[in-house]
C-alpha cells in the first residue's frame, strides 16, 4: 500500500504547450548544473544532521530522473517514488508515495522528510551540496552528491 502526499493536478489544454516548453528548459538547466540523474544522500533535515543508517536501514537518498521527471529513493526505511516539476530554480515534488514497511528506527525522520518534500519550492547546488528550500529561501533539506 502506498501513501499519497499532494493533490492531483489538472492540465489546461491552452497552457500545456507553454508548460511543456518551460519544463524542458528547466530540465536542461538542471542537467547542466548536475541536479538530475545522480544520487543525492540526505545529510541534513530541517537544520539537524542525519546520523548513519542503523539496524540495516538504508541511507535516506533521492534520485531525480531527467527523462521522466520522476523521484525515486529511500526515506531510510521505505522506498520513495513520485513526480517533480522543474522551472529554472523552482522545483515541486508531486504525488510522493512510499512503500509501507515498518522499521524499528527512523520512521519519524522518514515521515518528516516526506512532509518537508511537499514544502520544497526552490533548489540550489553549491560545492556538491543540494539545498532544497521553501519560498522564503529557508533550507529545508541538504543533500550530498554521492
Amino acid at each position: 500500500m502506498a501513501i499519497p502526499l499532494g493533490a492531483a493536478e489538472r492540465t489546461d489544454p491552452e497552457t500545456a504547450p507553454r508548460a511543456a516548453a518551460s519544463a524542458a528548459s528547466g530540465t536542461q538547466q538542471a542537467l547542466q548544473q548536475g541536479l538530475l540523474d545522480v544520487r543525492w544522500r540526505v545529510k541534513e533535515l530541517l537544520g539537524s544532521p542525519l546520523g548513519a543508517a542503523a539496524g540495516g536501514a538504508r541511507a535516506p537518498h533521492l534520485v531525480l530522473d531527467a527523462a521522466h521527471l520522476r523521484l525515486s529513493g529511500s526515506g531510510g526505511c521505505n522506498r520513495l517514488m513520485g513526480n517533480f516539476a522543474l522551472e529554472g530554480q523552482r522545483i515541486q515534488f508531486k504525488r510522493v508515495l512510499t512503500t509501507m514497511m515498518s522499521c524499528p528506527q527512523g520512521m519519524a525522520q522518514e515521515r518528516s522528510l516526506i512532509e518537508v518534500l511537499g514544502q520544497v519550492q526552490r533548489w540550489h547546488i553549491e560545492d556538491r551540496v543540494l539545498m532544497l528550500m521553501n519560498w522564503q529561501q529557508q533550507v529545508l533539506v541538504k543533500l550530498q552528491r554521492d
